[in-house]
């Protein structure tokens, strides 16, 4: 029994493995923080850096100035490619293609190529959005201040998908991650607010159809069945 706690605790153990150094790689520090580095492709870190311009359109370009630069580093070889951009206000690479999902301060989402640089999908935001992300290759999660919402750029429709209506709950609070399990049966949103003591507490909910749990953190993982002999 004590055998196999200490293998469960290993097996839960967070290993961390450092792969650069933004600063190294010509990246002011100014602009290393949690809202203009993301994360959602394991291939690209996508960096945000502003200029103080002024644009009338969204545009992306190698060559012309613009309000925005967008840097992608690969962290494993430390490629690099950068775009300057126009009234850009967030970015993120889709977890497995060569597509970035740009919103603009007029509560746009467009989805760009970047070997074609050419807009192949966009939609408008709700005016009260409060975080968007990658949930796969297809689909792109909306939370505002009352509802998660679900978007399919590939959809000829190009509708947004009421999932479910937030909680209460979770009025005050910060969101930091919302994702799916690969079924899209069960959908995770995460959080953090400030406590009575003026501490920051982490919280999650759970939800699956009209049922929600909650937690402290959470963690979808890809489960495969095992073949029986």
């Amino acid at each position: 029994m004590k055998a196999f706690l200490i293998s469960l605790l290993l097996l839960l153990t967070l290993m961390f493995t450092e792969v650069s150094f933004l600063t190294n790689l010509g990246i002011c520090i100014a602009d290393v923080s949690w809202s203009k580095v993301r994360m959602t492709s394991g291939d690209w870190i996508c960096i945000r850096r502003a200029i103080e311009r002024n644009y009338s359109d969204v545009t992306i370009s190698k060559r012309n100035l613009g309000a925005s630069v967008l840097t992608l580093l690969n962290p494993y070889d430390n490629h690099i490619e950068s775009f300057e951009c126009c009234l850009v206000s967030s970015a993120q690479v889709n977890p497995m293609k060569k597509l970035i999902a740009l919103t603009s301060f007029a509560n746009t989402l467009h989805v760009i190529c970047l070997d074609s640089n050419v807009c192949i999908a966009s939609t408008h935001l709700p005016s009260e959005t409060r975080f968007w992300t990658w949930l796969d290759e297809r689909h792109i999660g909306i939370i505002t201040s009352f509802a998660v919402h679900h978007w399919n750029f590939e959809d000829e429709n190009n509708c947004l998908k009421v999932m479910f209506n937030r909680s209460e709950r979770l009025a005050n609070c910060q969101i930091t991650n919302y994702e799916i399990d690969e079924s899209k049966s069960w959908c995770a949103l995460s959080c953090l607010y400030l406590d009575k003591v003026f501490q920051y507490t982490a919280i999650s909910s759970f939800y699956r159809n009209k049922y929600c749990l909650w937690n402290r953190a959470n963690i979808l993982p890809s489960i495969q069945p095992i073949p029986m002999h």
